[in-house]
């Protein structure tokens, strides 16, 4: 192999891997979720649990929570995503090298907004009248 073609080998697989970095990374995150009390139900994206838990989610994926106890006042939250830095690396490796960004196929050029939830479930006692009227 000449010194050409050599250097023309080493470009591609510079090119290559320094725009899609998020290829070799994990495609999923783990999020937890506490509440005070404990023991309370807590469902992710349609998957029941009880709290306090760490539960996988994939990376690309927003998703919904609910918490609730019975004799609480159930709580939500949502969480969006954002570019993860090796997806900023991809970009900037695509750009750079004029080559297409293979890492974006990958869930892992995502992170969640947040991946840690904590849940303060106020008793129903503590609520207005109409919020333990919707309990009954």
């Amino acid at each position: 192999m000449s010194k050409k073609q050599l250097q023309l080998l080493f470009l591609l697989a510079g090119s290559f891997f320094a725009s899609s970095c998020s290829l070799f990374l994990p495609w999923y995150e783990d999020i937890v979720v506490e509440t005070d009390p404990p023991g309370a139900e807590v469902i992710v994206d349609g998957q029941k649990y009880l709290s306090p838990l760490r539960v996988p989610v994939r990376k690309d994926r927003t998703f919904s929570i609910y918490v609730n106890k019975e004799g609480y006042r159930g709580q939500n939250a949502w969480c969006g995503r954002n570019l993860s830095a090796s997806g900023i690396l991809d970009l900037v490796g695509a750009c750079a090298f004029y080559v297409p960004a293979a890492g974006f196929i990958s869930p892992a050029v995502w992170r969640h907004q947040q991946n840690y939830f904590f849940f303060k479930l106020p008793p129903l006692e503590d609520c207005c009248e109409h919020c333990q009227a919707q309990q009954d």
